[in-house]
């Protein structure tokens, strides 16, 4: 059964006690360590005990340091079964939190509050079942930095136990953004049936959709989500990330996604647009889209792994109807994607339209249908010049680098070929630096641009996630590059 808390703001103001992080978490061989990494600010009055946090004062969470005995940095506060934040609260960077079941930020549409998390600060899922969710109407402010990013992991993680994909829930953003999955799901989505959205999340995280495009949901800057992911049958699924009817107004910049048994990322409608993305050893799609979202998206880094994982970019507009509005047709520019054996690499169906540009996709000989259209309402798309893809580079084996619907043969590479600025270069011809995903001095990625007529794009003089001197992911991104 659901316990909802609900905070007394008289409470919280009493308690209120703000405090830094003195450092990261103390493991043996999971992915974090705290050992030889750069030191977080030190809190300048930190608590004695856990009476001294608010949360715990206003008994919506309990001091569990003693089942935790393997982590000595900070003391291990764990929420309440199932909590319900109804008033502004924040997740403090002096301690870990531990998630138990569903916590939810607010009600839907009702009851919001605004949940801060620290810079620094480590949120801890157990099992699948725990899983934070900002619903619609409330907010999440995860404002990492490089140095101290927020990082939201499984526990074994934090004991220096085994890791590896679906060992916690994840998270999710519900909004009040547009989805052409409001109403009856065929056709247009009618102002009334967005005016009136409510679409059931999957993993029972609540409601999204709506009528306000420019909806904020909050920021998550240098957040950081690792072992997530959890599989309920029936293509109900949590994945790293879910975006579902967020809102441009929402802040997303600087996230990685490591080792989900879902998606990395998926947006389900919505128009929140998103920068400095690494996606690395997800269990199925990267990076996911469908039911109209509209949104943008620049450097985006991505390294599939062969023992999971399906495609790098799954790109749909609606399951239900190929054609229904509005439609899905995002702007999405500077990808590098890696690929791995028995992965494959970008997928454009189920009618999805957008503006793709900057893309390289190489992997291994085992890695196949590296770009391919599919379905006649795509096709039709990309015919009408609504789905396209300009200064991109297909680099995979030959005879991998396109593949096609039946009865469509050669479609996906004359669309390729035929627009401004694409090559195909042999696999070993991009001239990447020693890290794998960076070009080199030199490297043929460096010959192109990328310049869209838009404030949020910035003008690049190269292909890809990045250039050559300069690797945006230095110091934040530990794991999953290698």
């Amino acid at each position: 059964m659901t316990i909802k808390h609900l905070f007394q703001a008289s409470a919280i103001a009493s308690a209120l006690v703000l405090a830094g992080c003195g450092g990261d978490i103390n493991i043996n061989e999971g992915d974090v360590t705290n050992e030889g990494g750069t030191a977080n600010p030190t809190p300048t009055d930190p608590p004695t005990d856990g009476d001294a946090n608010p949360l715990v004062s206003a008994g919506l969470a309990s001091d569990v340091s003693a089942n935790f005995p393997e982590i000595t940095d900070k003391p291990v506060y764990q929420l309440s079964s199932n909590v319900e934040f109804n008033e502004d609260a924040t997740l403090s960077a002096d301690a870990h939190w531990v998630l138990d079941g569903r916590t939810a930020v607010g009600g839907d549409n009702e009851n919001s509050a605004v949940l801060t998390i620290e810079a620094g600060t480590t949120i801890i899922g157990q099992a699948g079942e725990d899983f934070l969710v900002v619903r619609r109407g409330s907010q999440i402010m995860a404002n990492g930095t490089a140095e101290a990013p927020i990082t939201m992991t499984s526990i074994q993680d934090v004991t220096g136990q085994e890791t590896t994909i679906g060992q916690w829930g994840g998270l999710v953003l519900l909004g009040r953004a547009p989805a052409n999955s409001c109403g009856d799901q065929v056709g247009e989505a009618t102002e009334d049936e967005l005016n009136n959205c409510g679409v059931s999340a999957e993993g029972d995280a609540g409601q999204f959709g709506g009528n306000m495009p420019e909806d904020n949901s909050g920021v998550l800057n240098y957040v950081i989500v690792k072992h997530a992911g959890r599989t309920l049958g029936n293509g109900d699924e949590l994945n790293g990330i879910s975006f579902a009817g967020v809102g441009s107004g929402t802040e997303v910049d600087y996230i990685q996604v490591h080792q989900n048994l879902d998606d990395g990322i998926e947006f389900f409608g919505g128009t929140v647009n998103v920068k400095h993305i690494v996606l690395t050893a997800n269990g199925d799609d990267s990076f996911d889209w469908s039911f109209g979202w509209t949104g943008k998206a620049q450097y985006v880094l991505i390294k599939q792994d062969a023992a999971d994982g399906d495609n790098a970019f799954e790109s749909d507009n609606s399951e239900f109807d190929a054609a229904a509005t509005p439609l899905t047709n995002p702007t999405v520019a500077n990808v590098t994607i890696i690929g791995a054996d028995d992965a494959n690499g970008v997928r454009l169906r189920a009618g999805t339209a957008g503006a793709l540009s900057g893309f390289v996709i190489t992997g291994p000989d085992a890695y196949s249908n590296c770009l391919r259209i599919n379905g006649a309402e795509s096709q039709a798309n990309a015919d009408a010049g609504d789905l396209t893809m300009t200064n991109s580079v297909v680099a995979c084996a030959e005879g991998n680098n396109f593949s096609d619907d039946d009865g469509s043969d050669g479609f996906t590479q004359a669309w390729f070929e035929g627009q401004d600025g694409n090559s195909v270069v042999a696999q070993d011809g991009l001239g990447l630096a020693d890290n794998g995903y960076q070009p080199a001095e030199g490297s043929v990625l460096l010959e192109g641009s990328v310049s869209i007529d838009d404030s949020f794009f910035d003008a690049t003089d190269y292909i890809g996630a990045m250039d050559a001197t300069t690797d945006w992911t230095e110091s934040w991104v530990t794991v999953g590059l290698e």
